[in-house]
């Protein structure tokens, strides 16, 4: 598959030469009923008009605008993955965690969100959907207090494609009624309809199992 550079020429060829329509096929992913996205380690967004016909198969553009110009636009997206504040990750068979970090301070109050932001990458297609689990739990790693789940990066998992880089942004509300404290932050993903955990590794291949500890919250209840 043409990386994003390849594919901004070859659309810049299109306009330069004078031809207005551009036929996409259904295996290109699609982000919008008038964009596409793609990647070679590189998000990239190419921005159509609305499409002037579609079925199944493909989409047809017509990139003459009612003025006599050509439209097509462009949105980059992530070029190199942000510094983590930990180890990159593999869960299950076809996800890895590629970075991850913490959206604000170690300390927090009773009432509060935490939010955890994630890059992640689909190894292979993988047909069942998946959820993403954000846990705050005693110190022990034994008693849950706040819980928090969504569907990774606003995207279903059936619908990712390999090599793209996918952000995630997944949060919890401290309880109110929680004591002062350390508790720690644990992160997990399971199948969507069995509720069934994926095993998590470390870089290293080493399993950790159905959670992985991400870092230390202190809350303070005064």
């Amino acid at each position: 598959r043409p990386d994003a550079a390849e594919w901004r020429d070859a659309l810049e060829a299109l306009k330069r030469d004078g031809f207005r329509y551009v036929v996409l096929h259904r295996e290109i992913p699609i982000a919008t009923s008038h964009s596409i996205w793609l990647s070679d380690n590189v998000e990239s967004i190419f921005v159509f008009p609305p499409p002037i016909y579609q079925d199944e198969n493909e989409i047809v553009y017509d990139l003459m605008m009612p003025d006599g110009s050509f439209y097509l636009g462009y949105k980059d997206g992530y070029t190199d993955l942000p510094a983590s504040d930990g180890q990159r990750i593999e869960v299950g068979e076809d996800f890895i965690m590629h970075a991850w970090s913490l959206l604000g301070s170690h300390d927090a109050r009773p009432c509060q969100s935490v939010t955890i932001e994630s890059w992640w990458e689909l190894l292979d297609y993988n047909a069942t959907p998946h959820m993403l689990t954000l846990i705050l739990s005693e110190a022990d790693g034994n008693g849950q207090v706040a819980i928090g789940e969504k569907v990774p990066a606003d995207k279903f998992t059936t619908e990712w494609e390999t090599d793209v880089f996918y952000h995630d942004r997944l949060s919890l509300e401290i309880p109110c009624s929680l004591a002062s404290g350390k508790y720690i932050l644990l992160l997990g993903m399971k199948e969507s309809m069995s509720g069934e955990p994926l095993t998590i590794r470390n870089a290293d291949g080493a399993t950790v199992g159905a959670l992985f500890y991400l870092t230390t919250i202190t809350v303070d209840a005064i």
